[in-house]
C-alpha cells in the first residue's frame, strides 16, 4: 500500500490468490470509502513493496512473489491512477 500525494488516495494492490490465473486487484481509499480500480497489472501476490514517486506522480511497485510456483519477481510497475504499466 502507498499514498498518492497528488491524487490524495491510498492505493493497495493484491491478488485473491498467489496463482497467476487470478486477476490483480487495485483498490483506492479516498478518505471516505474504498473503490476497486483495476483488475490487471502486476502478477505478484505477496511480499511486494510500493512507494509514491513524487517527481513523476506515480505509485511504484517492485518485486514480490506469485505465480504457479510462488517465484520471486524483479519487475517494476507503475500505477498512474488509471492503469498499471510495466516499467522498462
Amino acid at each position: 500500500m502507498a499514498f498518492d500525494q497528488t491524487r490524495g488516495r491510498c492505493v493497495a494492490f493484491a491478488r485473491k490468490s498467489v496463482e497467476y490465473s487470478e486477476p490483480g486487484l487495485t483498490w483506492e481509499w479516498d478518505g471516505g470509502a474504498w473503490a476497486q480500480r483495476a483488475v490487471t497489472g502486476p502478477w505478484v501476490g505477496s511480499e511486494h513493496a510500493m512507494a509514491y514517486d513524487r517527481t513523476r506522480g506515480v505509485i511504484v511497485l517492485f518485486g514480490g512473489r506469485g505465480g504457479q510456483f510462488n517465484v520471486r519477481s524483479d519487475e517494476t510497475w507503475e500505477w498512474n491512477g488509471s492503469v498499471w504499466t510495466a516499467f522498462r
